[in-house]
């Protein structure tokens, strides 16, 4: 069955560029036009887009910072690229081929800045490990904050911090709409609620949670009822 088309992506991306740019939760949809363009050279049966650098600014009320005199304007970094098929066999087969997602926070006081990742990635057939890779996973940190941890010098704050691997916390897949709308969610708090009150904004949510969203809990769900489902690395690897 198709599910849907590179020029219907490349379409959904374009608008919700505008949609974006006009409740004022970015300032330059440039990443998202070009991404938008991108999608159209496709291989064939798939779509794909990679994002470079859209830029948003969160923080205010509802948001904690440790260092306390941190908590200026902070500003989020999304970089991602997503890969989907336009046919399944069925409507609850694993969507993507590919799904990864950086978010790198970073907030100035003076000379100093403090940073913050979150890395999304999705994990690809392999022989098991020590430890859980459920097939779409967040973790902090990442490859973001890896060259900080290498600096040892007064501009950086992350030298006594220990970074792992681990946990890897299960989360459906990402797409923009679901990226944009997760970073909202967590790191600004009164943009979020402004943007869930936009008519055009809640569509574009909708669908991408009707695509990604519903064939990952419809499998989670087949697998809390011992059902067969038809997904390789599994969506949340602690159920039984």
């Amino acid at each position: 069955m198709q599910i849907v088309t590179s020029a219907q992506v490349s379409q959904e991306l374009s608008e919700l560029g505008h949609v974006l740019l006009g409740l004022g939760i970015i300032f330059d949809d440039k990443p998202i036009q070009d991404s938008a363009q991108q999608v159209l050279n496709s291989r064939v049966g798939l779509w794909y887009y990679q994002i470079d650098q859209l830029l948003i600014e969160v923080g205010g009320k509802g948001l904690r910072y440790f260092p306390t005199h941190a908590s200026g304007t902070t500003q989020c970094r999304l970089d991602m690229t997503v890969e989907g098929f336009v046919n399944r066999t069925n409507d609850d087969d694993d969507p993507l081929k590919h799904n990864g997602v950086q978010i790198f926070l970073s907030s100035s006081v003076g000379v100093k800045k403090y940073n913050a990742a979150w890395h999304f990635d999705a994990q690809g057939a392999r022989t098991a490990g020590h430890c859980l890779h459920p097939r779409y996973h967040m973790t902090f940190g990442g490859r973001q904050l890896f060259p900080q941890l290498a600096v040892d010098n007064a501009t950086h704050q992350m030298r006594n911090l220990l970074l792992l691997d681990s946990p890897r916390l299960a989360h459906p897949p990402l797409d923009l709409a679901l990226a944009v709308d997760f970073v909202l969610s967590h790191f600004a708090g009164p943009k979020w609620a402004k943007a869930r009150q936009s008519a055009d904004y809640v569509r574009h949510l909708k669908r991408s949670q009707e695509r990604l969203w519903k064939p990952y809990f419809s499998a989670a769900s087949k697998i809390c009822a011992g059902s067969p489902n038809g997904w390789g690395p599994s969506p949340w690897p602690q159920l039984v």
